[in-house]
């Protein structure tokens, strides 16, 4: 049971030299860049809150360069046997954290109405960040790296949850109006605290 696991984990969500292969990054990347293209064709049309246009773009933009980011890196790793990729993890949680809060100095310059899609993105975006800081201080801290591979898939698994349930809720921000909600923000209970 174990072994299948790390194999799924290995299969399906490490980045390799293959061209070939199809990874759910690949396929996140494509969610978000339609993402964006439907909030602008939905924006052009009048039929878009700029408050979700602005969460949806945003946030697209950036998941789409950080995909571009953590192909390469890995991919320059490999080839030129560069092992110390650790920083990158700290650098995603940073990220995640400034683009959050940027995020929402831009709702405060540009829109009054702050909507559940902007809280729920947030939340994500944190989480994300805590967990980006846990895999940091596992592996360059405690220098945990190989003793603990649990930790890398429970880790792998959470972050590729989040998003894909951030590439859904920007795909389709009515699913917070409904009960699914749940499913697509993990902390629905500071969304309604606001």
């Amino acid at each position: 049971m174990y072994e299948s696991l790390i194999l799924l984990y290995e299969s399906t969500f490490l980045a390799s030299l293959n061209a070939e292969a199809f990874t759910l990054g690949a396929l996140l990347s494509v969610i978000f860049t339609f993402a964006i293209l439907y909030s602008s064709y939905l924006m052009i049309f009048k039929k878009e809150s700029a408050s979700h246009f602005i969460t949806i773009s945003f946030i697209g933009i950036y998941f789409l360069i950080c995909s571009f980011i953590t192909d390469h890196a890995v991919k320059l790793s490999q080839i030129i046997h560069i092992g110390d990729l650790r920083f990158i993890y700290l650098v995603f949680a940073v990220l995640n954290f400034l683009v959050g809060k940027l995020l929402y100095i831009l709702h405060n310059l540009f829109c009054g109405f702050k909507s559940d899609l902007l809280h729920s993105s947030i939340d994500v975006l944190n989480l994300m960040a805590i967990f980006h800081l846990f895999i940091w201080l596992k592996v360059f801290v405690f220098d945990l790296g190989v003793e603990a591979p649990l930790l890398n898939v429970l880790y792998s698994f959470s972050i590729m949850y989040l998003s894909v349930a951030l590439a859904i809720t920007l795909l389709f921000p009515s699913i917070l109006n409904t009960r699914l909600k749940i499913l697509v923000n993990p902390m629905p209970n500071l969304v309604n605290m606001r």
